[in-house]
């Protein structure tokens, strides 16, 4: 059954050395009428051209570009939306390439869009299928520690200041009037900074409860003096980018001491973890320590080496 809503929205794909994965969202988006979107965007880095040549036979009617360099998930945000807002729509819908396709889910992000005034962002609520079904309580501001809640907890539709891009709508407008991506942050945090600009730009965001976008982001359990928690599981690499980005959004955004108390208490707690729990640890703390100080000295972009 058609929807007007989904009409004016871009489903927008990022890629990168994933072409399985993005052939069965593809598969399930045309399976699931597809068309009756504005637009079905991928968006890949260094490609071998294989994936166009399958979206090609198989005959969908995706606008599909591919970088010549690794555009990271900044660069690859910031091109989605930018894609996005030349077509004749009013919303983004951004996925990674393993991230979750539900028209119903879509279709109430818009709703809830539409309408509220100078919509910069629609969230859903985030079930966390690695860290026992929980879900990040509602971001409500910039620069604050991100707390959980337990399955069922969490049901306000509440206003907010950010969340992670995968599974969000965005708006256009706010696009077309010149609010951009930090695409030069290559990986991490761009969507907190996006969030931020928003903001400054008067636009509003929100995040609903009564959908979830199921995110399998990776965490892994452990214990301490008999509490059980989780941390992420991420290579030793992203520690560079974790750091240095923050340090760079907030030298970028201005926002004095609650930005500074943030980078402290994240390096503090990655040093914490790293040495209790993680594996390379002399590698994670190289790069956290390397992020801080590129971080300060203005070093933007890909890591040459990582």
């Amino acid at each position: 059954m058609s929807n007007p809503s989904l009409a004016r929205v871009v489903v927008a794909i990022s890629a990168y050395r994933s072409d399985a994965q993005i052939l069965a969202s593809l598969t399930r988006i045309f399976a699931e009428g597809g068309r009756s979107f504005a637009a079905v965007v991928v968006v890949d880095s260094l490609s071998d051209g294989a994936l166009a040549r399958q979206i090609a036979q198989m005959g969908w009617p995706v606008f599909y570009e591919n970088s010549n360099i690794n555009l990271g998930s900044a660069g690859n945000l910031a091109r989605r939306l930018e894609l996005a807002a030349s077509f004749d729509a009013d919303w983004c819908f951004c996925i990674n390439h393993d991230g979750m396709f539900d028209r119903a889910l879509i279709a109430a992000l818009a709703a809830k869009a539409v309408s509220e005034s100078r919509v910069g962002a629609v969230y859903p609520r985030r079930a966390l299928l690695d860290r026992a079904n929980s879900s990040f309580k509602p971001i409500t501001s910039f620069f604050a520690t991100v707390s959980h809640a337990a399955e069922g907890e969490d049901s306000e539709d509440v206003e907010v200041a950010w969340d992670s891009s995968n599974g969000a709508l965005y708006g256009l407008a706010p696009v077309r009037s010149g609010v951009t991506i930090f695409k030069d942050l290559w990986q991490g945090w761009e969507d907190l900074a996006y969030g931020y600009q928003l903001r400054e730009g008067g636009w509003n965001s929100y995040r609903l409860a009564s959908v979830a976008f199921i995110d399998d982001y990776e965490y892994q359990p452990v214990r301490l003096l008999n509490r059980s928690f989780f941390i992420t599981r991420k290579p030793p690499w992203l520690a560079y980018y974790l750091i240095r980005n923050i340090v760079l959004v907030v030298r970028r955004t201005g926002v004095g001491f609650v930005g500074w108390r943030f980078i402290a208490h994240r390096l503090s707690r990655e040093v914490a973890f790293t040495l209790l729990f993680r594996t390379q640890k002399l590698l994670r703390l190289a790069n956290l320590f390397r992020g801080l100080l590129d971080g300060l000295a203005g070093v933007t972009g890909q890591r040459r080496s990582q």
